[in-house]
């Protein structure tokens, strides 16, 4: 572990190392190269000035003599020149391009050293430990990596350039450039890099120039319409998406990167267009792009969000070139990190001069509040000052300092760059702070509230700054998990390819299907692959094959396929395998079947959530890993009564259900068999329950019977508990392994009763209930369903590994209370998946029972090797020695409990049992009454010393390996034995038996003889359950085995019995064992309290059965301690007057804390807003110490006034604006819903005629917007809106001309033809001959079609008819001009006349749009000739004013 973050801590000070070698400071080299350049180019500009005047020198000697004769002579001269300018700067041009060349390598190797640290950082941040706040801060570094390196790839863009430009102005010029910058400067572009332009900084090509450089920004293609729709002096954000070199560098810029980049870490957020609605993501559009926006980052899952909608939504999550982007409606988890308003930071008069100096020199006086801090400890730990870093500018050095009692930090001095924070190394937090410069010689009023601001500030950074220390240095805790999570892993690979077969490569070819390469592989071993397929087709887990391929860096394991093709089997693998692979590896491939290894994946992933600091509660998590030094945080006891009265019967009980209401985050209950486990969990429940109805509890187990139990318990009580009937329960898991009384409350059942409640809602015709009954019912919407259906349950039951099944969706959901069964059993990664849902934990085991049950694969000679993880002689050790014994041990006395009193076994078993406890076990009062059933004792042993066939036999396999033992003389003996018993014992016996071989050979002697009502199982499965007699078989006689040597199996055996326990083996065998073997002291304990009979005496003797063998069942109530229950309740609550608590929490208050604790300050109380439901926070400072009144309404909502009833309603912003643009005022709920059931208007459809409505809210509308009623119904729309008429344009052949129903009826109602000819075409331009003054005329095609018709297509254009320029010039006021009448279609001269010599009747028909003439600013214009105005051949005709 240590050596990951060593390498770690080496790779970032390398990185820190290399930022510094070009961002702001020059190496030495660089330093050199730098004064070589600009020495070649102080010569250069000398003998460039000299030449230059020397050219000025004959240009004015031969000035007056240059003409357009001589002028060759000048260029002449010029092209010597420049000729002259090469030679003598050749040996500075080559000096320039080694220099370059000579950087340029230099800046390849930092940028490929870079990108190998950063790959190496990013791989092992997963392997530290880290808090959350250190996450944070640590992606903060991430992203600067990124940054370091796109800012070195756009600085090798940027040399590029240079060379390019360097070798033309050389070439076309013989010039030298003016030397390259040896630093990134600030105007240089680089991938991820912002700039802010106005659009009219762009020219017509969408190019922006930047200074110093040729290089320019370009906008991309995609996003040139949308910067069109900008104004000229908008001020736009752009980012740099690629860089081009050439001849024309230019880096490629887009505006929705550049706005999205620009509100990371702010307030203001982005709001998208939804664009897209599927299972579990909603995509959303940006300016031009594409966002996903997933379920478990909405405030609410279960909202629907129609298409075409807006949501605001802020990044959460991104890398530096926004290639990855994720984004939340949770405004909270998109801010960068923790922020403090202002914190005074005093400096003297001088040293805010040298400091201010000091970075505007370097050019680091930016403007940014984000600070890498790092504490400063005095020689007792105490945290008396910082360092502030900058960026990777500059660090100082500031202390705490006190005055008028108010607490402030002090500037000391500057730190040289080896005092950097160091990233792998140090205990650092990022801020976004802003510091308050003030002056000692200034008066300062330290009753302000930025002193307050810094008083929280330290306390806040000394709480974070101590777990980062715990974790880094003191964690023991920390490596074991991290060296299960490499264990599982490896693990999980072994699950997932349990079986290869070796194929022998016969030949190979390439097949394309769908545009992908396969390589089909023929084999030799023909036989043998058969049987691996065939085999693999019977494994139900079996879920495809993999091929072990070699990628030039490691052998990976990739997906293939098994075909049988002409009755052999052939593989193929999507990817073109080059022959070379084969040949290397001797023509063999290995072939691996693949399998689900579900719960291995389950406990990596708890293990990810872990590391990764993503748990409910992170101060579950610090206990976890520090859990020696857990503070004893304890709440206000609350519990004035017990439930259930028995437990007043132990003191420790009682202990242990009011430490388990009061203590927070962890306690920790050890539990002995017939201890109370379930009680204690039971009666816990209940009192959370009642102290807080909204609770969310979650029981879990490792085994499906110990969920069972409690919450079959909880299921008999809450009938006879007023309070406790409305409270719902649910078991989650899988039906079969469900107790049938339990399966009441299944999930599946209670699923299945919802949906019929829900098919009964519809039947009534709610459409709403449809329509969710159709969303439960689709398989797709299972998980997001089950989360939202188990969300309204109080206490939930399911084991460790089913919580994260899909089926349930408890993915997403957190428990204010997650109680942990039997955790002395489950292995850590299944422990941590509750662990990571709780708020508060209780965790009830005993680690003197059986240990988690560990693969085999793990042991000594398996499978998985992690030597390398592990070492060899810690293994045993690492895996015996279970998480919760490990937690349990070092867990301070405080915060655990040990029950000590059993309700279980008689007094002589529970001796035996007590050999395993210390004899800290005591008995109950009910235990002591309990009389033997068979021959006077409740302990007996049947020695089967003298019996010559009682010992084991092994089965011997041909591959050096042993079968399980068993005793064939034991199972004659067991089942003769349960034959003699049964004449008197009708009830379940027991038969514990340590291996599975000799369980199957009892099963089948117990079939035969048709024994019934027997359970046989091994050690393992009976544990969590108890019968009145149980007999143990001990199988062996003769070899000793370490199985005898783990007392948690030997506990276990023996303390299932409520009764009787007859043990069946040899007592010359148990004996053998050495004094301090464990076995001994069982002997020992078995020759002084044990009824020891061999098998022939007690199959002849009189088994004085005793059939009041269990007595009264009643307990007595009765205290041992003679503490009764309300003095324990009164002795806490006495305790905790003395003490200080926090009002929020309840902690106990450290000596420097008033009324909140640290945590609590810093925190605020989550409510939801009374108008739209948005999340709120109000801080518990405000809360309890400024005693402000919780605000009601987010900044998104408003209490307005009704305009139509005057009432006073809660409306968000949104809606009241949306009203007021609707109709001209706001419209309540209440009015607006009782408004649109009242008709004012009726009218038919002028299409099918049926009766149309308009209510009061539309008529409002109308009536504001001036809108005409709707002709036409919403089906006549539709129907009209529909293409009736389609043909392609005659003109043309290309356009389709398309008229929609409504179209084709007015041109049938107006008795026009139906158009043939495309808008295109109809408005295009054509020569309709010479004008007069030699310029084409331009008609348009429909001008010159009415032309062509009017004069049967034989048209010469005549004389009067002018181009357009013609017409524009001033025409005089009286002119004659050939026209074509209307009516008769005959020439005549048409005489232009004032508008003043109409007479009466045609000044009437003009001022009614009816004359037939136009009026223009030249005069009057008739379209008929005088004979047919004389005959009063012209007909009165409509026409729009000033038209024909």
């Amino acid at each position: 572990m240590q050596d990951i973050l060593d390498l770690i801590e080496w790779g970032c000070n390398k990185m820190q190392e290399f930022y510094y070698s070009y961002m702001n400071r020059r190496t030495q080299r660089e330093i050199d190269r730098q004064m070589r350049l600009e020495e070649n180019y102080r010569r250069i500009e000398e003998r460039k000035n000299r030449e230059i005047q020397r050219i000025y020198e004959r240009y004015n000697q031969q000035k007056s003599a240059i003409d357009r004769e001589n002028s060759e002579e000048w260029n002449q001269y010029r092209e010597e020149a420049r000729e002259r300018f090469k030679e003598e700067n050749r040996e500075e041009y080559k000096e320039t391009l080694r220099l370059l060349k000579e950087q340029y390598d230099d800046k390849i190797k930092l940028k490929e050293f870079a990108e190998q640290n950063f790959a190496a950082f990013e791989q092992n941040l997963k392997k530290t430990e880290n808090s959350y706040l250190r996450s944070h801060s640590l992606k903060n570094t991430q992203l600067m990596m990124e940054e370091i390196i796109y800012k070195t790839e756009g600085y090798i863009y940027y040399l590029n350039t240079y060379q390019h430009d360097f070798k033309r102005v050389y070439e076309e010029k013989g010039m030298i450039l003016k030397p390259f910058s040896l630093v990134m400067t600030e105007d240089l572009p680089y991938v991820g890099k912002c700039y802010s332009k106005r659009k009219s900084d762009f020219n017509e090509y969408y190019q922006c120039a930047i200074d110093n450089t040729n290089i320019k920004l370009v906008i991309t293609r995609s996003e040139r319409t949308l910067f069109d729709q900008m104004d000229q002096d908008d001020m736009i954000n752009f980012m740099v998406l690629k860089l081009y070199e050439g001849e024309r560098p230019n880096a490629v810029v887009s505006i929705s990167y550049g706005e999205i980049k620009t509100s990371i870490g702010t307030m203001i957020g982005l709001e998208a267009d939804v664009t897209r609605v599927n299972k579990g993501i909603i995509g959303l559009k940006y300016y031009e792009k594409q966002l996903n926006l997933y379920s478990n980052n909405r405030i609410n899952q279960y909202s629907r969000t129609p298409i075409g909608t807006k949501l605001q939504v802020y990044v959460k999550d991104y890398d530096f070139a926004l290639k990855r982007i994720v984004v939340t409606e949770k405004i909270q988890e998109s801010l960068k990190m923790s922020s403090f308003n202002m914190v005074p930071l005093f400096f003297g008069e001088q040293e805010v001069e040298s400091f201010q100096k000091y970075i505007q020199k370097n050019g680091w006086d930016k403007n940014d509040s984000i600070w890498m801090i790092a504490p400063q400890y005095d020689e007792n730990h105490l945290l008396v000052g910082l360092k502030l870093q900058q960026d990777n500018d500059y660090v100082l050095e500031s202390v705490f300092e006190k005055k008028n009692g108010r607490e402030y930090l002090r500037y000391v001095r500057l730190l040289d760059r080896s005092s950097m924070i160091k990233y792998g190394d140090d205990v650092f937090v990022t801020c976004d702070i802003t510091f308050q410069i003030y002056l000692d010689n200034v008066n300062v009023d330290f009753n302000e509230t930025i002193f307050d601001e810094c008083q929280f500030f330290r306390q806040y950074l000394a709480s974070e700054f101590l777990y980062q220390e715990k974790i880094r240095v003191n964690s023991p805790m920390a490596v074991y998990l991290k060296q299960w999570t490499e264990v599982t892993l490896r693990l999980m690979e072994a699950h997932e390819y349990p079986r290869k077969v070796i194929a022998n490569v016969l030949d190979w070819d390439y097949i394309t299907e769908n545009k992908h390469t396969f390589t089909r592989i023929y084999v030799d071993n023909i036989s043998e692959i058969n049987k691996f397929y065939k085999e693999s087709i019977k494994d139900e887990l079996c879920k495809g094959y993999a091929a072990e391929i070699y990628s030039g860096e490691k052998w990976e394991k990739k997906r293939c396929w098994l075909e049988e093709q002409n009755g052999q089997v052939v593989i193929l693998i999507k990817e073109k395998i080059e022959d070379a692979f084969f040949v290397e590896n001797n023509y063999e491939l290995n072939v691996y079947i693949r399998h689900i290894p579900y719960v291995d994946k389950q406990h990596a992933k708890a293990f990810d959530i872990f590391h990764m600091g993503l748990v409910a509660n992170e101060s579950i998590k610090k206990a976890i890993l520090n859990i020696s030094d857990m503070e004893y945080v304890e709440e206000k006891c609350q519990v004035t009564h017990f439930n259930n009265p028995y437990i007043a019967c132990n003191e420790n009980q009682i202990r242990s259900v009011l430490k388990g209401c009061m203590v927070s985050p962890v306690f920790m209950i050890q539990g002995p068999p017939g201890t109370g486990k379930t009680t204690v969990i039971k009666e816990i429940i209940m009192q959370e329950l009642e102290i807080d109805h909204s609770s969310k509890i979650l029981v879990v187990s490792q085994a499906n019977v110990a969920v069972d139990n409690v919450l079959r318990g909880i299921m008999d009580i809450s009938p006879t508990i007023e309070w406790m009937k409305d409270i719902q329960m649910v078991r989650c898991g899988n039906e079969e392994r469900i107790a049938e009384d339990v399966q009441t409350i299944s999930y599946e059942g209670k699923k299945i009763e919802y949906i019929n409640h829900l098919e009964q809602l519809s039947d009534n015709q709610n459409k709403l209930s449809r329509k969710w009954l159709n969303i439960v019912s689709e398989t797709k919407n299972t998980e997001v369903v089950s989360e939202c259906l188990l969300k309204n349950y109080d206490i939930i039951g399911a084991t460790c590994v089913g919580l994260e099944s899909n089926r349930y969706g408890l993915n997403n959901i957190n428990f204010d209370l997650v109680i942990i069964d039997e955790a002395g059993k489950a292995l850590p990664g299944e422990l941590l998946i509750p662990i990571n849902k709780a708020k508060r934990l209780i965790i009830i085991g005993d680690h003197k029972q059986l240990p988690p049950v560990i693969d085999t694969k793990l042991y000594a000679n398996g499978e998985v090797e992690y030597d390398d993880v592990v070492e060899r002689k810690q293994q045993e050790d690492f895996l015996n020695r279970s998480f919760f014994q490990r937690l349990y041990e070092e867990c301070p006395e405080e915060c655990k409990c040990m029950l000590d009193v059993q309700f279980r076994m008689p007094p002589v078993i529970a001796g035996l049992v007590n050999i395993f406890y210390d004899n800290r076990l005591k008995n109950g009062e009910n235990c002591d009454k309990k009389e033997s059933m068979l021959l006077g004792n409740n302990l007996i042993f049947l020695d089967m010393n003298n019996d010559p066939e009682y010992k084991e036999s092994l089965v011997s396999y041909g591959n050096g390996k042993t079968g399980s033992p068993h005793n064939i003389r034991e199972v004659e003996v067991v089942v003769e034995l349960i034959k003699k018993v049964r004449g008197y014992y009708k009830k379940r016996i027991v038969v514990i038996t340590p291996y599975k071989k000799q369980k199957t050979l009892i099963l089948g002697k117990m079939k035969s003889e048709k024994l019934a009502l027997v359970n046989v199982n091994t050690i393992d499965a009976f544990q969590g359950d108890e019968e009145d007699l149980v007999i143990y078989c001990m199988t062996r006689s003769h070899k000793r085995t370490k199985y005898f040597s783990d007392p948690s199996r030997l506990n276990v055996a023996f303390s299932r019995a409520r009764n009787t326990l007859i043990i069946v083996g040899s007592s010359t065998y148990i004996g053998s064992y050495p004094k301090k073997h464990i076995m001994n002291t069982v002997y020992e304990y078995l020759k002084k309290n044990a009824k020891i009979i061999d098998f022939v005496s007690f199959m002849s003797c009189d088994l004085m059965y005793n059939p009041g063998y269990a007595g009264k069942k009643e307990k007595v109530i009765t205290n041992n301690s003679g503490i009764t229950q309300f003095k324990i309740a009164e002795k806490y609550n006495t305790e905790l007057k003395q003490k200080r608590y926090c009002l929020v929490c309840k902690r106990e208050l450290q000596a420097d804390e008033n009324d909140l604790c640290i945590n609590c300050l810093l925190s605020a109380e989550e409510y939801h807003c009374a108008c739209c439901n948005k999340k709120l926070e109000f801080s518990y400072v405000d809360k309890y110490i400024a005693k402000k009144e919780k605000p009601e309404l987010c900044s998104d909502c408003s209490k307005v006034k009704c305009d139509i009833c005057g009432q006073d309603v809660f409306e968000t912003n949104r809606n009241y604006e949306k009203s007021i643009e609707h109709c001209g005022k706001y419209v309540c709920k209440t009015c607006y819903d009782s408004r649109e059931k009242t008709i004012v208007k009726k009218w038919n459809c002028l299409e099918c005629g049926q009766e149309q409505c308009l209510t009061q809210n539309q008529q409002d509308m109308y009536d504001y917007k001036g809108w005409q009623l709707p002709k036409y119904c919403k089906k006549c729309k539709r129907e009209l809106s529909k293409i009736a008429y389609s043909v392609i344009c005659e003109q043309c052949n290309k356009e389709k001309i398309e008229l929609t129903k409504r179209e084709v009826k007015y041109y049938e109602n107006q008795g026009r033809a139906l158009p043939v000819i495309c808008k295109k075409c109809y408005n295009s331009k054509v020569v309709l001959g010479k004008c007069s003054c030699g310029k084409d005329i331009i008609v348009s095609r429909q001008q010159k079609r009415k032309f062509d018709e009017s004069l049967n297509k034989n048209w010469i254009v005549p004389a009067w008819i002018h181009c357009e320029e013609c017409r524009k010039k001033k025409a005089p006021k009286s002119f004659t001009s050939r026209w074509l009448c209307r009516y008769c279609a005959k020439w005549f001269d048409r005489t232009v006349g004032e508008v003043d010599d109409l007479t009466q009747v045609e000044k009437i028909a003009f001022e009614r749009g009816q004359s037939d003439f136009y009026v223009t600013k030249q005069g009057r214009y008739f379209t008929s000739c005088p004979s047919c105005r004389e005959k009063g051949e012209y007909k009165w005709r409509k026409y729009g004013k000033g038209c024909r």
